[in-house]
């Protein structure tokens, strides 16, 4: 079936297939949420008593109780799929698609999202959105991803939405910044935070498969951004050793935020790492799961020109379901670039 999505002329096809295992991508669950977060997030009250109540409207694949009232368009889409009823879906989906292009050719859709330029993009759209884009490049390779070698620098680990916004919103990323993940994986990141913060984010990944991937799914995310009806900002990400790859040195003179989820870099590696920081603008800032300044670190003479010396570090806490190692909380930093500590160091000589 055909569904209509946000975007004038905007739609999308879904197969009608329940998969075998339950951790298979579900087109029928996709088509459902989708479902929900258009009727959740880009109509008004008044708009959604077209549709029918949320509540109503089941997305998960186990089915519930038959429900026999007149039905709106989102009751009958959990009657059709509770009794497997394959051509109500259809009417059902057919309805639903009626009833929103009543709505984008009187352009009521684009005025709620040009709302969003004040508020936000809601964190349930660009979630979803990334859930979609995720399920279609990297999930069906995700196998790809296992292929590291144990205790080294290219162990695989993500960072999940929840550390990512809760980064985005301490460090006030925006429109104006600049954002570089140094190690970005399959660009889970560099995704959410263009299209959260409408940032000019992007990522270098040493690793060949999570790179190859990372660039499938940010085409994925630009073309579904379109139909979404969203704009997000610049992103990109490379393949390379971002402690020599010059598109990323170029882009350190210009970042906001960097991040690096150093948890599991050698010593030398952030040794090599922080070397990049002397690139960095007074008040930028980096987020990392290990510090790079020691406790006991002092500034003198002999550590006057350690990259170290012009960096002011505060932990803080992250608390469950920050990253994907891990289901418990743990700490992280922020390091501030900051030369006036030099500065006053010289003055005092």
């Amino acid at each position: 079936v055909t569904l209509e999505y946000p975007a004038q002329g905007a739609s999308e096809t879904f197969s009608l297939l329940v998969p075998k295992d339950p951790d298979e991508y579900d087109p029928i669950s996709d088509l459902l949420r989708t479902v929900a977060v258009i009727v959740g997030h880009y109509l008004t009250t008044e708009q959604k008593e077209l549709f029918g109540s949320l509540d109503s409207l089941e997305v998960g694949s186990a089915a519930g109780n038959l429900l026999n009232r007149v039905h709106s368009i989102l009751r009958s889409f959990t009657k059709a799929r509770n009794r497997r009823d394959g051509p109500l879906f259809v009417r059902t989906v057919e309805r639903f698609n009626a009833a929103l292009r009543l709505l984008k050719e009187s352009d009521k859709i684009k005025e709620t999202v040009s709302s969003w330029a004040q508020r936000g993009i809601s964190e349930a759209v660009w979630r979803w959105i990334q859930e979609q884009c995720y399920a279609r490049t990297v999930g069906p390779k995700v196998e790809d991803l296992a292929k590291y070698e144990a205790f080294s620098d290219n162990v695989y680990g993500e960072l999940l939405p929840r550390f990512m916004s809760e980064i985005a919103q301490l460090t006030s990323l925006g429109p104006n910044s600049v954002f570089v993940d140094l190690g970005s994986g399959v660009g889970n990141l560099v995704m959410q935070v263009a299209l959260q913060t409408g940032a000019h984010a992007v990522g270098c990944e040493q690793m060949v498969s999570p790179s190859h991937l990372a660039k499938l799914q940010l085409e994925e995310a630009r073309a579904r951004w379109k139909v979404w009806g969203v704009k997000g900002g610049e992103m990109d990400a490379w393949q390379g050793d971002f402690g020599e790859d010059e598109r990323i040195r170029g882009k350190l003179r210009e970042a906001d935020v960097v991040l690096v989820n150093n948890y599991a870099f050698t010593a030398r590696t952030n040794d090599k790492l922080s070397l990049l920081f002397l690139d960095l603008k007074d008040g930028a800032q980096v987020v990392s799961l290990k510090p790079f300044v020691p406790p006991d670190f002092r500034l003198t003479e002999r550590t006057l020109s350690s990259p170290l010396a012009i960096l002011r570090v505060a932990q803080r806490a992250y608390s469950t379901n920050c990253v994907s190692w891990a289901e418990s909380g743990g700490n992280y930093y922020i390091h501030t670039v900051d030369r006036t500590l030099v500065a006053r160091f010289l003055e005092k000589r």
